[in-house]
């Protein structure tokens, strides 16, 4: 995922450990401070405001649900490589979806 956003040339990170899976768009890790530790977990925690609900719904067209638009994701089920797969195809078409609706620049 984080690889798309790069391709895209969009502001963000994707990280996470085991089955949770942290999305914020608009600032990448550097900016916020997951390389160094620096980071302001508040500021993490109130995730991507209304970019985030937007995301949710684009993510759901696409056929993947999420934790119902927070930024926090849970994959709680064995995923195979397809699985895996598909869930980043469906990031790279809903982050297409949010630029072409003028919700991402």
């Amino acid at each position: 995922m984080n690889h798309v956003l790069k391709t895209r040339g969009i502001p963000g990170v994707v990280y996470g450990a085991s089955s949770i899976v942290r999305i914020h768009l608009g600032a990448d890790a550097h900016a916020l401070g997951l390389e160094d530790w620096t980071f302001d977990s508040a500021r993490l925690d109130r995730g991507m405001g209304p970019l985030g609900a937007k995301l949710h719904l684009a993510m759901l067209l696409n056929g993947v649900d999420y934790s119902r638009g927070s930024a926090i994701g849970w994959l709680n089920a064995a995923m195979t490589d397809a699985d895996i797969d598909q869930m980043v195809d469906a990031f790279d078409r809903s982050l297409d979806r949010l630029r072409c609706e003028g919700a991402l620049a």
